[in-house]
């Protein structure tokens, strides 16, 4: 069932028994929608209008439906009671002694997670909101006794494995929902608040990555195509015009100087400017916007041999303006593999690929050039922690990733980002 829900990988303790509940709660759903489907069809037949030309008042004298509907409640009543509200309990009333776990805090902002370790000490250093700034995002007070050794990071959360991890979750602006898919954990953060939550990884985030191995076929890879480019024209500009669907290729001048640069588009204000400095006619081409969702799969280079747009290059205007002003009118392109979250996970030394650097689409077309058919890649970041809320316009951009390392691997990386704090002093 977790495959045909498409769940995430599981890497925490308790998130076998999410994932059941999960596929229980599915089954029912189901089941139900069968035997309503069923019962609402057959009512349609049993009671069509030729089997009964004229309208019973009586209604259904059996208490068959009566006892389907107490056995569904029933049966609710026991999902709920010896299923769901022990789940819940765990996780929001059992919580693990602090002493045997991992403490964090975590503060939402659009659009980032500012992420506050305790420190050798072992207990949070003070915080003021007049001292919050882009260098002190929660506002630390450093003169603090407590605070001297607090470790701060933005977007990535380290933490041991085999061990529990309480988080006391908070905002500083609007209600944000940290989410860890893979560690089967969520919880809103409210303004003004610390809630807890917790959580107990039993994996590393080296372990997970090896269960995102995958082989890719470099076949498959989008369609090379012929793109002609669109061509440069003379325009005549004229007042109250708006040719914000073109863009100038060249610099328009007026006895010497500068009024508008090559690169910038033609709308209303531009226009304008153009007239008020009686400029009649420029250079500009038409903008299209599809273009920019392409990569170059060859190189391209002016009259001398210098390379001018490089392979693996999304076709963005500046780079169509640079080809068409050294007469290259058609390219080879194609779409974007959209392997951006993966990284190589074997060496390619035919085209001097190592394993552990990021697949890019101009890596992709140096394999297929060395003539590599199938790469074994995995995810770059397998556990994320991503915000379930829509708290603004820039909302796909709050994610972080976790680390989850061995308890050696823990130790020494608050080591060194203790030392940071000392050598920062």
């Amino acid at each position: 069932m977790r495959e045909f829900l498409n769940l995430p990988l599981d890497a925490s303790e308790n998130g076998y028994k999410i994932d059941e509940m999960l596929a229980l709660i599915h089954w029912i759903m189901f089941i139900l929608a069968i035997g309503w489907s069923v019962f609402f069809y057959y009512s349609i037949y049993k009671f069509r209008k030729s089997n009964n030309p004229v309208a019973n008042y009586t209604g259904v004298t059996t208490k068959t439906s009566t006892w389907l509907e107490v056995a569904l409640v029933f049966f609710e009543t026991i999902l709920l009671t010896a299923f769901a509200m022990p789940l819940w309990a765990e996780r929001v009333v059992e919580f693990p002694a602090k002493e045997e776990s991992t403490i964090v805090r975590i503060i939402g902002e659009q659009f980032a997670w500012n992420v506050h370790y305790p420190g050798v000490d072992g207990k949070f250093g003070r915080t003021d909101v007049s001292l919050i700034s882009a260098d002190n995002p929660i506002g630390i007070d450093r003169e603090n006794e407590d605070a001297k050794d607090d470790v701060i990071t933005n977007n990535q959360l380290n933490i041991p494995v085999n061990k529990p991890v309480i988080i006391y979750l908070g905002s500083k602006d609007v209600i944000h929902s940290l989410s860890f898919p893979v560690l089967r954990a969520k919880h809103d953060a409210m303004p003004g608040q610390l809630i807890p939550m917790w959580f107990k990884p039993i994996k590393t985030s080296l372990e997970v990555q090896n269960e995102t191995i995958q082989t890719y076929d470099l076949t498959k890879l989008p369609a090379t195509k012929n793109i002609i480019l669109p061509k440069i024209e003379e325009l005549t500009i004229s007042a109250g015009g708006n040719l914000k669907n073109y863009i100038l290729m060249e610099n328009a001048t007026k006895n010497g100087n500068d009024v508008l640069y090559s690169g910038m588009l033609l709308d209303a204000d531009n226009v304008k400017a153009l007239v008020d400095n009686s400029i009649s006619k420029v250079k500009a081409r038409k903008v299209n916007p599809a273009l920019q969702t392409l990569l170059t799969t060859e190189d391209y280079e002016d009259a001398t041999g210098n390379i001018l747009v490089p392979m693996g290059t999304p076709l963005i205007d500046d780079f169509v303006s640079i080809l068409l002003q050294n007469n290259i009118s058609q390219v080879t392109a194609r779409q974007k593999a959209k392997l951006n979250y993966f990284i190589f996970w074997e060496d390619y030394s035919s085209a001097s690929i190592s394993k552990g650097s990021a697949v890019t689409d101009l890596s992709l077309e140096q394999l297929k050039i060395a003539g590599i058919k199938n790469i074994s890649i995995a995810l770059a970041t397998p556990i994320e922690m991503a915000c379930a809320q829509l708290c603004g316009l820039g909302h796909y951009r709050m994610r972080g990733y976790v680390n989850i390392q061995t308890q050696e691997e823990y130790d020494i990386w608050m080591k060194e980002k203790e030392a940071e704090l000392v050598a920062s002093e």
